[in-house]
């Protein structure tokens, strides 16, 4: 439990030491000459967290969208929906990147096999609709194949972008570029985020 305490603390510390020196930095060059007070805050109530990924085709995208929509909506109404639910709900290329286990209720077609780098659907699913500690912002299109899936996290650690990344890919889209809270990050040139390295060096 100590440890846990420590590791939030370190990475709310550094996330919030970050925003104050952006804010420090718009004090001291702005024409507005707004207290530092409320700069801080407008920034701090402003800030989300983000994954930008290239869409292969456009109807990627809209699936993506549409199931993103329903997450969403289950999220901020505290009603999970049932294993059925999702099953129909996402498209058959997605759900064939997944592993099922015997006693599931699983697609009629063959999917993926249980290794390190693949997700349990139903696990996948509970995280984003139940235990994840952000909210949903949007999913949306910012350039001609080119897409952002926007969220604001509550706390650190919020259960980091692991699942958000598999979700994104799952839809055949490539996550390229992400701020998960702690930093802006290039996906394509760099494998762990500042955020776990932290835990990694806590651990």
């Amino acid at each position: 439990m100590a440890g846990s305490v420590l590791k939030s603390t370190v990475v709310l510390r550094l996330n919030f030491c970050a925003k104050l020196n952006i804010c420090a930095s718009i004090a001291a060059t702005s024409p507005n000459c707004k207290p530092l007070a409320l700069i801080i805050l407008n920034t701090l109530q402003s800030t989300t967290e983000y994954i930008e990924f290239d869409i292969p085709k456009n109807q990627n995208f809209e699936d993506m969208k549409h199931v993103f929509k329903l997450i969403k909506e289950a999220k901020e109404l505290e009603k999970p929906k049932g294993d059925r639910f999702w099953l129909e709900n996402f498209p058959n290329y997605s759900l064939e990147k997944f592993y099922f286990t015997e006693n599931d209720i699983k697609p009629n077609f063959k999917t993926a096999k249980l290794n390190k780098n693949i997700w349990h659907f139903y696990s996948l699913i509970e995280l984003m609709e139940v235990d994840y500690e952000i909210e949903y912002i949007d999913c949306l299109l910012i350039k001609p194949n080119k897409g952002k899936l926007i969220f604001s996290a509550y706390s650190y650690p919020y259960g980091g972008t692991d699942s958000l990344i598999t979700f994104i890919k799952s839809f055949d889209c490539l996550p390229t570029r992400m701020d998960d809270g702690t930093e802006e990050i290039n996906i394509e040139t760099e494998k762990k985020s500042l955020f776990d390295k932290i835990r990694e060096f806590l651990s």
